[in-house]
C-alpha cells in the first residue's frame, strides 16, 4: 500500500465555474419488425403516448433556484428546499461530495437558529425504525420504538484547520420532498439532525443542513436513492443538473441547464467514478498558464479528481502543491 502525502491550498480568490452533470442511463427504442402501414403506425403511436402520460408525469421545465453563500468566508453555498405536509422550508448546503440530505430537526442541540424540521407537524413524516434495511442505521434508540439513528462525519469543518472534523447525529424519517418549481417527491429517506458536535467556527454556522448531490452508492443513511435521484426516477425532472457558483452566491439549475449563465457551448467530461463526480484531469494553469504537471499527478488521489461543490479547499499532491506554490509566490513579485 503507498502512503501519499497531500497538502490543501485554501482558495482565498473569488471563483466562477459551472458545473453541468448528467448521469449516463440510456434508453433502448421498442421497434418493431414488422412493415406496418405508415398512418397506423402514427396512430399506435399516438395512444402509446397518451398511455404513458397517464402513467407518468411529464417532467417539470429546468427551473433554477438561487444559492447563497460564497468561497469565502462561507465556505460553502445553500438552497431552500421543503420538507413534509403542509411543506416545511429548510436550508441546506448544496454539495456534490456527499449523497445524503440531512435538516436541522426541532431541538437540535448545536444547530444554527433558522428553519427546523419538525415531524409531528407533518402528515406525511414517518420515523424509520432499526428493521427497515433501506437504511443505515449506526445505532437505536427510544426502547420499543426501536428507531433508526445515523452519525455521519464530515472533514474540511473549521476554518482555521482544514483537518478538523464534525459529526451530525440523529433519527432517520420518510417524508415528501420538493426542490421547489413544483417538484414533488412523494416519499425520500432523511436525517434530522438532533446533535451537531464538533467544529463551531465553521461552514455549518451559516448552512444547518446538507443536501448530497453525488451517486446513491455514496449514501450512508438512506441506501435507496438520493433526493435528487429519487424526483428523477418519479418523472419530476429530467436527470441533469447545473451548479454556476459565484463569489457571492450562485444558481442551482435543475433539470437542465441555464444558458444565461454561460457563453459559447457546453462540454462534457466523462465520469470515471459514480459516487463522488470523479473526472481525469489533464492540466491546471495559473494566470493563464499551464502548470506543465504529469496529469497523472493530479489524478493519484481517487484514481481521477473529485469536483465537490461543498469545500473550499483544492487537495493535490504534496508534487503538484510545490510547483503551484512557487507559481503562486512569484505572482507576489
Amino acid at each position: 500500500m503507498m502512503n501519499l502525502q497531500f497538502w490543501t491550498i485554501g482558495l482565498l480568490v473569488g471563483l466562477s465555474f459551472l458545473v453541468s452533470i448528467s448521469s449516463g442511463r440510456h434508453h433502448v427504442p421498442l421497434v418493431s419488425h414488422r412493415a406496418l402501414p405508415h398512418l397506423s403506425l402514427r396512430t399506435d403511436q399516438s395512444r402509446l403516448e397518451t398511455l404513458k402520460s397517464q402513467i407518468t408525469p411529464s417532467p417539470v421545465s429546468p427551473f433554477d433556484s438561487p444559492l447563497g453563500g460564497s468561497i469565502w468566508p462561507t465556505g460553502g453555498y445553500f438552497a431552500q428546499i421543503w420538507l413534509g405536509t403542509p411543506l416545511q422550508k429548510q436550508l441546506v448546503q448544496v454539495d456534490t461530495g456527499s449523497s445524503d440530505l440531512l435538516v436541522a430537526e426541532a431541538g437540535c442541540i448545536g444547530c444554527p437558529k433558522g428553519d427546523q424540521y419538525n415531524p409531528s407537524t407533518s402528515k406525511t413524516s414517518k420515523q424509520v425504525t432499526c428493521d427497515d434495511s433501506h437504511f443505515h442505521c449506526v445505532f437505536c434508540a427510544n426502547g420499543t420504538a426501536n428507531n433508526c439513528y445515523y452519525n455521519n462525519t464530515y472533514n474540511t469543518c473549521d476554518y482555521s484547520d482544514p483537518t478538523a472534523a464534525c459529526s451530525l447525529l440523529g433519527p432517520t424519517y420518510y417524508d415528501s420532498f420538493s426542490l421547489g418549481g413544483g417538484t414533488l417527491a412523494k416519499s425520500v429517506g432523511f436525517g434530522g439532525i438532533t446533535l451537531h458536535a464538533g467544529a463551531y467556527d465553521n461552514e455549518w454556522i451559516n448552512m444547518p443542513g446538507v443536501m448530497g448531490m453525488a451517486y446513491p452508492s455514496l449514501s450512508s443513511v438512506w441506501l435507496d436513492n438520493t433526493v435528487f435521484d429519487s424526483l428523477v426516477s418519479d418523472g419530476q425532472v429530467q436527470n441533469i443538473f447545473g451548479l454556476c457558483l459565484g463569489p457571492n452566491g450562485g444558481h442551482l439549475t435543475v433539470g437542465g441547464i441555464n444558458e444565461s449563465l454561460y457563453l459559447g457551448d457546453v462540454t462534457y467530461t466523462p465520469i470515471t467514478t459514480q459516487m463522488w463526480y470523479v473526472i481525469g484531469m489533464t492540466d491546471f494553469g495559473i494566470d493563464g498558464i499551464s502548470l506543465g504537471i504529469d496529469p497523472v499527478i493530479y489524478n493519484t488521489i481517487a484514481n481521477g479528481t473529485i469536483i465537490d461543490s461543498g469545500t473550499y479547499n483544492l487537495v493535490v499532491t504534496g508534487e503538484a502543491y510545490d510547483v503551484m506554490a512557487a507559481n503562486f509566490v512569484q505572482m507576489c513579485d
